[in-house]
């Protein structure tokens, strides 16, 4: 936007939101028979489409998103029979500072440091509850993406707190999906998290992936840690709240020339992920993600879902 300026930069955004994610990709995904939910991230800006207050941020981005997701929940997904679950995936202020949270500065994490982004993010929180809570495809709220220090620890499960009031004092009971910071994903830090049964409809979410921290490692070596994370992410777990694996994905790491072109490898590392994550996860799985700027192997198609199901 800082490029192009607001109204190129919004006419690309248009342009992009009306071709990346359409009907037919909706269709293929439901006509998978192994896909039933769409895990949809959105920035703290789509609700300026509706408010007169969205915050002190929102003009930067681009406008005009709202109306995409409505399609999405409200007639798409109800169409076809898919369930959806709107990632709360960049916050005013950042949670962690990646690009994919939209910081003003990249690199800062500066959400927790005023209280007026977490009122924010709490407007963000109930305005979608109850835009879609009458709509038969909603299905939730993932309330926090990928939150890493110096996110203050207690700010967080505050704002967790909070947002479940103030979504239930409303009659509104859709599943909320808390999470911990990116680097505590292990079991023991999801027995610190809000849920049952003092909260209800409460499930936790965290994130697997085999990329960061895995250079110079040997694709058996990777295929050896899927097995060690079932261990000790998803067997360990607490049983009060459910547990939903938001991201995965079959990559490996970026900077490894040639590694998973071994077919059967490959497929392994998507079998060994599948067998686990459907056997050992009480609230599913999304794959992480759909589309991608290089879909050389379409990333989320049923042409690879029947490949590593084979």
């Amino acid at each position: 936007m800082k490029f192009l300026g607001k109204t190129k930069g919004t006419a690309a955004f248009e342009k992009h939101r009306q071709t990346w994610i359409t009907e037919a990709d909706i269709k293929e995904i439901a006509a998978t028979g192994v896909l039933n939910i769409v895990r949809v991230p959105v920035g703290h800006w789509i609700i300026r489409d509706a408010t007169t207050s969205p915050g002190t941020e929102a003009d930067m981005f681009a406008n005009g998103g709202l109306k995409y997701l409505d399609t999405l929940i409200n007639t798409w997904a109800v169409q076809y029979n898919l369930a959806v679950i709107i990632n709360l995936h960049a916050h005013q202020g950042s949670q962690n500072g990646f690009e994919h949270s939209a910081p003003v500065t990249m690199g800062r994490i500066g959400w927790s440091t005023s209280q007026t982004n977490i009122d924010n993010s709490l407007k963000f929180a109930t305005f979608l509850a109850a835009r879609y809570r009458n709509s038969p495809a909603f299905l939730g709220l993932a309330l926090m993406n990928e939150p890493l220090p110096p996110v203050d620890r207690t700010a967080l499960q505050n704002y967790y707190i909070q947002a479940y009031k103030q979504i239930r004092a409303t009659g509104n009971m859709c599943i909320l999906l808390v999470t911990t910071f990116l680097n505590e994903q292990d079991a023991d830090h999801l027995y610190g998290m809000i849920g049952a049964p003092a909260y209800v409809n409460v499930w936790n979410e965290i994130h697997a992936y085999f990329i960061w921290g895995f250079s110079e490692v040997s694709e058996q070596r990777i295929l050896a840690e899927v097995d060690a994370f079932d261990q000790t992410h998803l067997k360990a777990a607490p049983t009060n709240n459910r547990l939903f694996l938001g991201e995965w994905c079959m990559g490996g790491p970026p900077d490894q020339t040639g590694i998973f072109q071994n077919l059967d490898n490959f497929r392994e590392l998507g079998r060994k992920q599948l067998a686990y994550y459907n056997a050992d996860l009480t609230g599913g799985w999304a794959f992480w993600s759909w589309r991608h700027s290089d879909e050389t192997i379409k990333a989320g198609s049923s042409v690879q879902f029947s490949q590593i199901s084979e």
